[in-house]
């Protein structure tokens, strides 16, 4: 965080198996950021604006070999 202006990271992940060795999932994510923070999830290049609240949802399959 910067200038200690602070940001509240939130998620949630859920998960269903399907068999021994491959569940579905869906995980959504969240950051609030304060006034004048600029927090992202740092995994691209696009940055966020100041205050903005970024999110993210991903679904997927996962199995084991």
């Amino acid at each position: 965080m910067r200038s200690g202006v602070r940001a509240i990271l939130g998620d949630d992940l859920w998960a269903y198996p399907l068999s021994k060795r491959t569940a579905l999932f869906t995980y959504y994510s969240r950051i609030n950021n304060k006034k004048n923070a600029i927090d992202d999830f740092a995994i691209n290049g696009l940055g966020v604006s100041t205050g903005a609240d970024p999110q993210t949802f991903a679904l997927g399959m996962r199995h084991y070999f």
